[in-house]
Formats: C-alpha cells, structure tokens, sequence
C-alpha cells in the first residue's frame, strides 16, 4: 500500500500479520516460492511464513513497475520500459534489456 505496509491473511481471510516492507508506496507485488516487493527504495524478497526479509535489490533509478521470475533470475520491468535482470541468489544486476518499449520486440 501507500504506507509500505504488505497485510497477510490466512484463507479465512482473518489477517496473519503485516511486514513494513518498503517506505513509500508499493508499486508491485508479486508472490512465488516467495513473496517478492517493488518500490521506489528497491525490491525486496520475503521469506513469506517467517515475514523475514532474505534480500534487498537495489534497481538503478528507474521505480520498479511489475516483477516477475524464472529460474533464479529475476526480472523487474521499469516505468521508462527496460527490463532489468537480477540474478536472485546473489543480488546481483546479471543485465539490462533495450528499452523494450520503444523497439520492436516481440513482433512479427
């Protein structure tokens, strides 16, 4: 949300808890093997049962817009288009993606 803050609930949708994940507003979540979030200050990968925080992705300047993952690498796509690749187990920029918005990519 706005505040940072990730709400968890069970399936009775009782809340669990909360994890103050970010300091501003979370532009993207997205939940895998684990919880993943996106903000201005970075993105963050969550232990989700513990609310434990393992790692903490620092992405260029560009504000993360949508995460998604394959393998151990993951991929943030920015507001100005690119798609930055994070290799998920070190933390590490593994590669930066032409502007995906502005080329011609995936036509045909």
């Amino acid at each position: 949300g706005e505040d940072g803050v990730v709400t968890m609930y069970n399936q009775d949708f009782s809340t669990s808890g909360t994890i103050k994940a970010h300091q501003g507003y979370i532009r993207c979540m997205l939940f895998n093997l684990y919880l993943y979030t996106g903000a201005a200050d970075g993105v963050k990968v969550w232990d989700y049962p513990t609310q434990t925080m393992l790692r903490a992705v620092k992405h260029h300047d560009e504000p993360p817009r949508c995460l998604g993952v394959r393998g151990n690498v993951l991929y943030v796509g920015t507001e100005e288009g690119s798609v930055v690749k994070f290799d998920i187990d070190m933390g590490e920029d593994v590669g930066v993606d032409a502007n995906v918005l502005e080329g011609e990519e995936g036509k045909e």
